[in-house]
C-alpha cells in the first residue's frame, strides 16, 4: 500500500519536521510508487536534515541515476564515498554515474574499487566490462562478463531496517533473510525465513530461500525437502526445479534429475541456467540431438556462457558432424577467444 504509506510518512513529516527519517521514508515509499521526481525531493529534505547519512546520498545519487541527472548523482556518490571511504556501494554508484557521462576511465577506476571492496557484488561485472569495452579492453570485458550476476554491494541502512522490522509480515522476513544471506549467515537467514513462514506458510517464495540457505548452511537433505515441498505446491515455480535437479544430479540420480530440469525449462523457457544443465545432462545421457538444441536455445539467450558453446562441440563432435562443429567453434571463439577447451575441440575437428 504504497500510496497510503507514502501519505502517512507526509504527515510524519509534519509532526516531526526536523527528523531526517521521515522524508527519507517519504522516498522509499515514493519509488515504490514509481515517482523517481518526488523521492528526488523527499531524500534531497531527508539529507539537509542528515548530511553524515551516507545511505540518503546513495540513495539520492540512485534517483538521480533513474532520472537522467548522471551530475548530480555523482555529486552525491561522491559525497558518500569521501564519508565513508570503504562503502562499495558508494563506488559503484559513482562508477555508473561516470559511465552514463561517458567519463569511461573514471567509471572503470571507480568501479575497481568498488569491486576490490565488495568482491562478491556481481553485478559490479557488467557495468565495469561495459567501460572496459569502451575503453578498448576487450579481454578485460570479456572475462567479466562471464562472471556478471545480479548481488549488489551491501548497504548498512538502519533507518530503513528499522522501519522494515515494524511488522511482523512475510515480507519483512523474507527482507531479513535476504540480507543475512548477502552476509553468508546461513543460520540467520534459515531462522529468519523459517519465521516468515510461521506468518505466511504457504509463500513459496520464502521456502524456497530458506532451502537454498540450507543448501549453503550443508543441509542438503532438509534442501531437498523444502524443493520438494514448494514444487508440489507451485509445480511452475522453475527454480525449485532446477535447484532441485541440481541436488539429485550431484547424487547422481540423473534420470530424475533431467525430469526437473525439464520442468525448469518449460516454465522458464528463458532461463540459461536451466537450458545449460539439461543440455549437459542429455549429453551425458548420449541424447546428443536433443542436447545441441538445448545448447543453441542458451547461446541464443546468452552468448557469454562459454560452457554452453564448450558443451554443443562436444556433442556435435560426438556425432561425427565436424564441419557443422568447426563452424559452431569458430562462432564460439569470437565470443570467448581465450577458452583453451574450444582451441583444443577445434585442433580435433580441424
Amino acid at each position: 500500500f504504497f500510496d497510503e504509506a507514502a501519505l502517512c510518512y507526509r504527515h510524519a513529516e509534519a509532526l516531526e519536521p526536523a527528523a531526517a527519517r521521515w522524508p527519507y521514508l517519504l522516498g522509499h515509499a515514493s519509488l515504490r510508487r514509481g515517482d523517481r521526481a518526488a523521492a528526488a525531493a523527499a531524500f534531497e529534505r531527508a539529507h539537509s536534515l542528515q548530511p553524515a547519512y551516507v545511505p540518503v546520498m546513495i540513495w539520492l545519487g540512485e534517483t538521480y541515476l533513474d532520472l537522467g541527472r548522471s551530475e548530480a548523482a555523482q555529486t552525491a556518490f561522491q559525497q558518500a564515498f569521501a564519508q565513508q571511504p570503504d562503502s562499495a556501494a558508494a563506488f559503484f554508484g559513482a562508477g555508473r554515474a561516470a559511465l552514463a557521462r561517458g567519463a569511461y576511465a573514471e567509471a572503470a577506476q571507480h568501479m575497481e574499487q568498488a569491486l576490490r571492496l565488495a568482491p562478491q557484488a556481481s553485478a559490479i561485472h557488467y557495468p565495469l566490462a561495459t567501460a572496459y569495452r569502451a575503453l578498448g579492453q576487450r579481454d578485460k570485458a570479456v572475462a567479466l562478463l562471464q562472471k556478471r550476476g545480479t548481488a549488489a554491494p551491501d548497504l548498512a541502512d538502519p533507518l530503513l531496517q528499522q522501519a522494515e522490522v515494524v511488522l511482523d509480515s512475510a515480507v519483512s522476513y523474507e527482507g531479513l533473510g535476504m540480507q543475512a544471506l548477502r552476509h553468508q549467515d546461513w543460520v540467520g537467514a534459515i531462522r529468519a525465513f523459517r519465521r516468515g513462514l510461521d506468518v505466511a506458510p504457504d509463500d513459496a517464495s520464502l521456502r524456497y530461500w530458506m532451502a537454498t540457505a540450507m543448501i549453503a548452511s550443508g543441509d542438503e537433505a532438509g534442501a531437498e525437502r523444502e524443493f520438494r515441498a514448494v514444487v508440489r505446491a507451485h509445480p511452475d515455480f522453475a527454480n525449485a526445479h532446477f535447484s532441485l535437479g541440481a541436488i539429485l544430479d550431484r547424487r547422481g540420480q540423473k534420470a530424475d534429475a533431467l525430469r526437473e530440469y525439464e520442468s525448469a525449462v518449460r516454465w522458464a523457457p528463458n532461463m540459461p541456467d536451466a537450458r545449460l544443465r539439461l543440455a549437459d545432462t542429455l549429453r551425458m545421457a548420449g541424447q546428443l540431438r536433443p542436447a545441441i538444441a538445448q545448447y543453441e536455445e542458451v547461446v541464443r539467450l546468452d552468448p557469454g556462457v562459454a560452457e554452453a558453446w564448450i558443451g554443443g562441440a562436444q556433442a556435435l563432435v560426438g556425432l561425427g558432424q565436424n564441419a557443422a562443429a568447426r563452424e559452431w567453434i569458430a562462432r564460439g571463439r569470437r565470443v570467448h577467444p581465450n577458452r583453451r577447451e574450444l582451441a583444443e575441440l577445434e585442433a580435433r575437428v580441424s
